[in-house]
């Protein structure tokens, strides 16, 4: 057991969803229709968690990493170059702002993609462990971006993804210029 029963808060929605969470797991949490499958399921998340933030801080992760995920999703062009930089100029490695965009623009893809057949991406979320906060904010993210759009955005991060890794270009220039096409549209 990796989080003592003790330390796992639970609590029933609206619609009887049982949530979990523990406050010594920021932003982790599990659904479940049971207390005690929510218990179990939140022991899963914290596993999950818990290796997702290893991996993050083997990529040398900080928390401007997810504001910078968040400027990108507001198509806020000036605060996404800007945190680029500071990242890039604070040792961060290109591969973990990379990591974060593929996986904002691979979570608004889906998104967009459930809700233009009709279909509220309530499960998927439940299935990736998606807040309901978070679920609220790539909402309002996903409305600023076509699903053309998006398509083509996760495709120009593959491509410079794939520069970073097989050229001497300069990484900076790449991301800063990897900002001007998937934030302002270019």
């Amino acid at each position: 057991m990796l989080i003592h029963l003790n330390d796992i808060s639970l609590r029933q929605d609206e619609d009887g969803v049982w949530i979990a969470s523990s406050l010594l797991l920021p932003g982790c949490h599990a659904w479940g229709s049971t207390e005690h499958e929510t218990a179990l399921n939140f022991q899963d998340a914290a596993k999950t968690h818990l290796e997702a933030l290893k991996d993050f801080i083997d990529l040398g992760g900080t928390g401007d990493i997810w504001k910078l995920g968040d400027a990108v999703g507001r198509r806020d062009i000036a605060e996404s170059q800007k945190l680029t930089l500071d990242l890039l100029r604070n040792r961060e490695k290109p591969g973990a702002v990379m990591w974060r965009l593929k996986s904002l623009f691979a979570e608004l893809n889906m998104i967009s993609v459930l809700k233009a057949k009709g279909a509220w991406p309530g499960k998927y979320t439940q299935k990736k462990k998606i807040h309901p906060f978070r679920l609220k904010i790539l909402n309002q993210q996903v409305s600023k971006y076509s699903t053309e759009e998006i398509e083509k955005n996760l495709m120009k991060i593959q491509e410079t993804d794939l520069k970073l890794k097989t050229s001497q270009a300069d990484p900076e220039a790449l991301l800063i210029e990897l900002m001007d096409n998937i934030v302002g549209g270019r």
